[in-house]
Protein backbone atom coordinates (compact mmCIF):
# COMPACT_ATOMS: atom_id res chain seq x y z
CA UNK A 1 0.00 0.00 0.00
CA UNK A 2 1.29 3.47 -0.92
CA UNK A 3 0.40 6.54 1.03
CA UNK A 4 -2.15 8.87 -0.47
CA UNK A 5 -2.36 12.39 0.91
CA UNK A 6 -5.06 14.94 0.30
CA UNK A 7 -6.12 18.25 1.81
CA UNK A 8 -9.66 19.14 2.73
CA UNK A 9 -10.86 22.53 3.94
CA UNK A 10 -13.72 22.05 6.37
CA UNK A 11 -15.85 24.60 8.19
CA UNK A 12 -15.41 23.64 11.83
CA UNK A 13 -18.40 25.41 13.07
CA UNK A 14 -17.73 28.89 13.84
CA UNK A 15 -19.05 29.32 10.29
CA UNK A 16 -17.70 32.82 10.00
CA UNK A 17 -15.95 31.51 6.92
CA UNK A 18 -12.88 30.60 8.94
CA UNK A 19 -12.21 27.08 7.76
CA UNK A 20 -9.80 24.80 9.52
CA UNK A 21 -7.33 22.85 7.45
CA UNK A 22 -6.95 19.15 8.05
CA UNK A 23 -4.30 17.00 6.43
CA UNK A 24 -5.56 13.45 6.18
CA UNK A 25 -3.24 10.58 5.28
CA UNK A 26 -4.76 7.36 3.96
CA UNK A 27 -3.23 4.02 3.15
CA UNK A 28 -5.02 2.74 0.07
CA UNK A 29 -4.34 1.91 -3.55
CA UNK A 30 -4.20 5.08 -5.61
CA UNK A 31 -7.03 6.05 -7.91
CA UNK A 32 -8.45 9.30 -9.27
CA UNK A 33 -10.35 10.83 -6.32
CA UNK A 34 -11.39 14.49 -6.48
CA UNK A 35 -11.58 16.36 -3.18
CA UNK A 36 -14.34 18.98 -3.18
CA UNK A 37 -15.08 21.87 -0.86
CA UNK A 38 -17.81 24.48 -1.35
CA UNK A 39 -20.11 26.60 0.81
CA UNK A 40 -22.72 28.25 -1.41
CA UNK A 41 -24.09 31.50 -0.01
CA UNK A 42 -26.91 32.99 -2.07
CA UNK A 43 -25.97 36.47 -0.78
CA UNK A 44 -22.49 36.33 -2.35
CA UNK A 45 -21.70 37.96 -5.68
CA UNK A 46 -19.96 34.77 -6.85
CA UNK A 47 -19.87 31.11 -5.89
CA UNK A 48 -16.54 29.30 -5.56
CA UNK A 49 -15.77 25.57 -5.52
CA UNK A 50 -12.37 24.18 -4.54
CA UNK A 51 -11.45 20.95 -6.32
CA UNK A 52 -8.19 19.18 -5.62
CA UNK A 53 -7.06 15.61 -5.98
CA UNK A 54 -5.73 12.79 -3.90
CA UNK A 55 -2.09 12.44 -4.81
CA UNK A 56 0.29 9.53 -4.62
CA UNK A 57 3.47 9.86 -2.62
CA UNK A 58 5.82 7.24 -4.05
CA UNK A 59 8.93 8.53 -2.25
CA UNK A 60 7.35 8.85 1.18
CA UNK A 61 8.04 12.61 1.44
CA UNK A 62 4.47 13.91 1.55
CA UNK A 63 5.52 17.41 2.62
CA UNK A 64 7.68 17.92 -0.46
CA UNK A 65 5.07 16.54 -2.85
CA UNK A 66 2.32 18.68 -1.28
CA UNK A 67 4.22 21.85 -2.17
CA UNK A 68 4.03 21.01 -5.88
CA UNK A 69 0.85 22.52 -7.40
CA UNK A 70 0.76 19.77 -10.04
CA UNK A 71 0.35 17.24 -7.23
CA UNK A 72 -2.83 18.77 -5.82
CA UNK A 73 -4.55 20.41 -8.81
CA UNK A 74 -6.00 18.83 -11.93
CA UNK A 75 -4.88 20.13 -15.34
CA UNK A 76 -7.21 22.85 -16.59
CA UNK A 77 -8.72 20.67 -19.31
CA UNK A 78 -9.19 17.62 -17.09
CA UNK A 79 -12.43 18.74 -15.43
CA UNK A 80 -15.67 20.42 -16.47
CA UNK A 81 -17.66 21.74 -13.53
CA UNK A 82 -21.36 22.62 -13.44
CA UNK A 83 -23.91 23.91 -10.95
CA UNK A 84 -27.56 23.07 -11.63
CA UNK A 85 -30.62 24.56 -10.00
CA UNK A 86 -32.73 21.41 -9.85
CA UNK A 87 -35.86 23.48 -9.24
CA UNK A 88 -35.60 25.32 -12.55
CA UNK A 89 -33.30 22.98 -14.48
CA UNK A 90 -30.83 25.78 -15.19
CA UNK A 91 -27.29 24.39 -15.57
CA UNK A 92 -24.23 26.66 -15.77
CA UNK A 93 -20.54 25.87 -16.23
CA UNK A 94 -17.99 27.25 -13.76
CA UNK A 95 -14.66 28.72 -14.85
CA UNK A 96 -11.28 28.01 -13.29
CA UNK A 97 -9.67 31.08 -11.73
CA UNK A 98 -6.74 31.85 -9.47
CA UNK A 99 -8.26 32.69 -6.10
CA UNK A 100 -5.33 34.96 -5.28
CA UNK A 101 -6.27 37.18 -8.22
CA UNK A 102 -9.88 37.18 -6.96
CA UNK A 103 -8.83 38.47 -3.55
CA UNK A 104 -8.75 35.02 -1.90
CA UNK A 105 -5.12 34.05 -1.36
CA UNK A 106 -4.50 30.65 0.18
CA UNK A 107 -2.96 30.71 3.62
CA UNK A 108 0.55 29.35 3.87
CA UNK A 109 0.68 25.81 5.18
CA UNK A 110 1.61 22.27 4.18
CA UNK A 111 0.18 22.66 0.66
CA UNK A 112 1.19 24.86 -2.26
CA UNK A 113 -0.38 28.30 -1.83
CA UNK A 114 0.37 29.67 -5.30
CA UNK A 115 -1.58 29.40 -7.48
CA UNK A 116 -4.85 28.97 -5.58
CA UNK A 117 -7.12 27.44 -8.20
CA UNK A 118 -10.87 27.66 -7.66
CA UNK A 119 -13.90 27.18 -9.88
CA UNK A 120 -16.05 30.30 -10.08
CA UNK A 121 -19.60 31.18 -11.10
CA UNK A 122 -20.99 34.71 -10.88
CA UNK A 123 -24.20 34.75 -8.84
CA UNK A 124 -25.93 36.69 -11.62
CA UNK A 125 -25.49 33.64 -13.89
CA UNK A 126 -27.42 31.42 -11.48
CA UNK A 127 -29.65 33.55 -9.22
CA UNK A 128 -30.68 31.80 -6.01
CA UNK A 129 -33.35 32.88 -3.53
CA UNK A 130 -33.19 30.04 -1.01
CA UNK A 131 -34.57 26.51 -0.62
CA UNK A 132 -33.52 25.45 -4.14
CA UNK A 133 -31.94 21.99 -4.45
CA UNK A 134 -28.52 22.56 -6.01
CA UNK A 135 -26.49 19.94 -7.85
CA UNK A 136 -22.72 20.07 -8.34
CA UNK A 137 -21.44 17.97 -11.26
CA UNK A 138 -17.78 17.39 -12.09
CA UNK A 139 -17.19 15.69 -15.43
CA UNK A 140 -13.85 13.93 -15.86
CA UNK A 141 -12.01 12.74 -18.92
CA UNK A 142 -12.12 9.14 -20.08
CA UNK A 143 -14.58 6.63 -18.69
CA UNK A 144 -14.48 7.95 -15.14
CA UNK A 145 -17.92 8.54 -13.58
CA UNK A 146 -19.13 12.04 -12.82
CA UNK A 147 -18.48 13.39 -9.35
CA UNK A 148 -21.70 14.78 -7.87
CA UNK A 149 -23.00 16.38 -4.70
CA UNK A 150 -26.27 18.00 -3.68
CA UNK A 151 -27.24 20.66 -1.17
CA UNK A 152 -30.28 22.79 -0.43
CA UNK A 153 -29.59 26.53 -0.66
CA UNK A 154 -30.23 28.26 2.65
CA UNK A 155 -32.91 30.92 2.75
CA UNK A 156 -33.14 33.95 5.02
CA UNK A 157 -32.04 33.95 8.64
CA UNK A 158 -33.80 36.76 10.50
CA UNK A 159 -33.08 37.72 14.12
CA UNK A 160 -36.37 38.27 15.94
CA UNK A 161 -37.35 40.24 19.03
CA UNK A 162 -34.43 42.56 18.35
CA UNK A 163 -33.62 45.14 15.69
CA UNK A 164 -30.91 47.57 14.71
CA UNK A 165 -30.01 49.93 17.59
CA UNK A 166 -31.95 47.90 20.16
CA UNK A 167 -30.76 48.01 23.76
CA UNK A 168 -29.32 44.80 25.20
CA UNK A 169 -28.96 44.03 28.90
CA UNK A 170 -26.28 41.73 30.24
CA UNK A 171 -26.29 41.18 34.02
CA UNK A 172 -24.16 38.91 36.17
CA UNK A 173 -27.07 36.88 37.53
CA UNK A 174 -29.39 36.71 34.51
CA UNK A 175 -29.64 34.86 31.22
CA UNK A 176 -30.28 36.76 27.99
CA UNK A 177 -32.20 35.00 25.22
CA UNK A 178 -31.52 35.59 21.54
CA UNK A 179 -33.74 34.15 18.82
CA UNK A 180 -34.01 34.01 15.06
CA UNK A 181 -36.18 32.47 12.36
CA UNK A 182 -35.00 30.33 9.46
CA UNK A 183 -36.10 27.60 7.13
CA UNK A 184 -35.63 23.96 8.09
CA UNK A 185 -32.80 23.65 5.55
CA UNK A 186 -30.58 25.59 8.00
CA UNK A 187 -29.52 22.84 10.39
CA UNK A 188 -26.93 24.37 12.70
CA UNK A 189 -25.88 27.87 13.72
CA UNK A 190 -23.13 30.01 15.19
CA UNK A 191 -24.01 33.23 16.99
CA UNK A 192 -21.37 35.95 17.29
CA UNK A 193 -21.40 39.38 18.85
CA UNK A 194 -19.09 41.87 17.14
CA UNK A 195 -18.21 44.35 19.88
CA UNK A 196 -16.99 47.77 18.68
CA UNK A 197 -15.09 50.15 20.92
CA UNK A 198 -12.71 53.11 20.76
CA UNK A 199 -9.30 52.87 22.39
CA UNK A 200 -6.71 55.54 23.09
CA UNK A 201 -3.76 56.29 25.32
CA UNK A 202 -4.32 58.81 28.09
CA UNK A 203 -3.21 62.26 26.96
CA UNK A 204 -3.09 61.30 23.26
CA UNK A 205 -5.50 62.71 20.64
CA UNK A 206 -5.20 59.53 18.55
CA UNK A 207 -8.25 57.26 18.83
CA UNK A 208 -8.42 53.80 17.27
CA UNK A 209 -11.71 51.99 16.64
CA UNK A 210 -11.43 48.26 17.30
CA UNK A 211 -13.68 45.21 17.15
CA UNK A 212 -13.77 42.02 19.18
CA UNK A 213 -15.67 39.01 17.87
CA UNK A 214 -17.28 37.18 20.76
CA UNK A 215 -18.41 33.64 19.81
CA UNK A 216 -21.53 33.70 22.00
CA UNK A 217 -22.83 30.28 20.98
CA UNK A 218 -21.42 27.69 18.57
CA UNK A 219 -23.08 24.69 16.99
CA UNK A 220 -26.63 25.59 18.01
CA UNK A 221 -29.02 23.01 16.47
CA UNK A 222 -32.11 23.99 14.53
CA UNK A 223 -35.33 23.61 16.51
CA UNK A 224 -37.31 21.08 14.46
CA UNK A 225 -40.48 21.93 16.38
CA UNK A 226 -40.46 25.58 15.40
CA UNK A 227 -39.25 28.00 12.74
CA UNK A 228 -37.66 29.97 15.61
CA UNK A 229 -34.42 28.90 17.27
CA UNK A 230 -33.55 30.27 20.71
CA UNK A 231 -30.24 30.35 22.54
CA UNK A 232 -29.77 31.48 26.14
CA UNK A 233 -26.58 33.28 27.14
CA UNK A 234 -25.38 33.82 30.69
CA UNK A 235 -25.07 37.58 31.06
CA UNK A 236 -21.85 37.30 33.05
CA UNK A 237 -20.16 35.76 29.99
CA UNK A 238 -20.16 39.14 28.23
CA UNK A 239 -18.03 40.67 30.95
CA UNK A 240 -15.71 37.72 31.47
CA UNK A 241 -15.09 37.56 27.71
CA UNK A 242 -14.02 41.20 27.65
CA UNK A 243 -11.86 40.71 30.74
CA UNK A 244 -10.07 37.80 29.07
CA UNK A 245 -9.70 39.53 25.70
CA UNK A 246 -8.52 43.03 26.64
CA UNK A 247 -5.36 44.08 28.45
CA UNK A 248 -5.82 46.01 31.65
CA UNK A 249 -3.52 49.03 31.41
CA UNK A 250 -4.03 52.18 33.50
CA UNK A 251 -2.85 54.31 30.56
CA UNK A 252 -5.30 52.76 28.06
CA UNK A 253 -8.81 54.23 27.91
CA UNK A 254 -11.80 52.78 26.08
CA UNK A 255 -15.33 53.68 25.08
CA UNK A 256 -18.04 51.24 24.07
CA UNK A 257 -19.54 52.10 20.64
CA UNK A 258 -22.00 49.33 19.78
CA UNK A 259 -22.43 45.69 18.83
CA UNK A 260 -23.58 43.64 15.84
CA UNK A 261 -25.18 40.24 16.37
CA UNK A 262 -24.42 37.86 13.50
CA UNK A 263 -26.15 34.49 13.11
CA UNK A 264 -24.54 32.12 10.61
CA UNK A 265 -26.38 29.01 9.53
CA UNK A 266 -25.19 25.96 7.63
CA UNK A 267 -26.82 23.06 5.84
CA UNK A 268 -27.15 19.37 6.53
CA UNK A 269 -23.69 18.29 5.38
CA UNK A 270 -22.01 20.61 7.88
CA UNK A 271 -24.33 19.45 10.64
CA UNK A 272 -23.52 15.81 9.89
CA UNK A 273 -19.78 16.45 9.80
CA UNK A 274 -19.86 18.21 13.17
CA UNK A 275 -22.07 15.62 14.83
CA UNK A 276 -19.94 12.71 13.60
CA UNK A 277 -16.77 14.45 14.78
CA UNK A 278 -18.28 15.25 18.18
CA UNK A 279 -19.44 11.67 18.66
CA UNK A 280 -15.87 10.44 18.18
CA UNK A 281 -14.15 12.59 20.78
CA UNK A 282 -13.49 11.80 24.42
CA UNK A 283 -12.13 8.75 26.18
CA UNK A 284 -14.46 6.35 24.37
CA UNK A 285 -13.69 7.66 20.90
CA UNK A 286 -12.09 5.79 18.04
CA UNK A 287 -8.39 6.42 17.49
CA UNK A 288 -9.06 7.96 14.08
CA UNK A 289 -11.86 10.37 13.29
CA UNK A 290 -14.29 9.06 10.65
CA UNK A 291 -14.13 10.72 7.27
CA UNK A 292 -17.50 12.32 6.45
CA UNK A 293 -18.28 13.21 2.86
CA UNK A 294 -21.44 13.97 0.91
CA UNK A 295 -19.64 13.83 -2.45
CA UNK A 296 -20.44 10.87 -4.72
CA UNK A 297 -17.35 9.39 -6.44
CA UNK A 298 -15.15 11.80 -4.52
CA UNK A 299 -14.46 13.21 -1.09
CA UNK A 300 -15.32 16.46 0.63
CA UNK A 301 -18.24 18.63 1.63
CA UNK A 302 -20.68 20.52 -0.55
CA UNK A 303 -23.15 22.61 1.43
CA UNK A 304 -24.75 26.01 1.84
CA UNK A 305 -24.39 28.78 4.40
CA UNK A 306 -25.98 32.16 4.99
CA UNK A 307 -26.08 34.91 7.60
CA UNK A 308 -28.52 37.21 9.31
CA UNK A 309 -27.59 40.16 11.48
CA UNK A 310 -28.74 43.15 13.50
CA UNK A 311 -26.46 46.14 13.81
CA UNK A 312 -25.41 48.86 16.23
CA UNK A 313 -26.93 47.26 19.32
CA UNK A 314 -26.44 49.35 22.44
CA UNK A 315 -25.90 48.32 26.04
CA UNK A 316 -28.54 49.30 28.57
CA UNK A 317 -27.62 51.76 31.31
CA UNK A 318 -27.36 48.87 33.78
CA UNK A 319 -24.92 46.98 31.57
CA UNK A 320 -22.86 50.09 30.82
CA UNK A 321 -22.47 50.68 34.54
CA UNK A 322 -21.29 47.10 35.04
CA UNK A 323 -18.89 47.50 32.11
CA UNK A 324 -17.35 50.63 33.61
CA UNK A 325 -17.32 49.74 37.28
CA UNK A 326 -18.09 46.04 37.62
CA UNK A 327 -15.64 43.64 39.23
CA UNK A 328 -14.70 41.91 35.98
CA UNK A 329 -14.11 44.92 33.72
CA UNK A 330 -13.44 47.96 35.91
CA UNK A 331 -9.68 47.79 35.21
CA UNK A 332 -10.32 47.97 31.44
CA UNK A 333 -11.05 51.72 31.82
CA UNK A 334 -14.27 51.99 29.82
CA UNK A 335 -15.39 55.62 30.08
Amino acid sequence: MKKIVYSLLILSFLLSQNACKEELILSAPWKDIPVVYAMINRLDTAYYVRIEKVFIDPAGDAAEVAMNPDSIYYPEDALTVFLTNKQTGQKVELQRVDGAAEGYPREQGPFADMPNYLYKLKASQLPLTGKEPLLLTIERQGDLPDVTAEAVVLGEIKPSGIQDMSQVTFKYDQERSFRWTSGSEARIFDVEMHIHYDEWTAGSPDVETKTLVWPMALGVPHDDNSSTTVVKIEGINFFTYLAASLEADPNTLRQFKGMDMVVTGAGEAIEQYIRITESNTGITSAQELPLYTNVENGLGIFSSITRGAVYNLQLSATSLELLKNGEYTQELNFQ
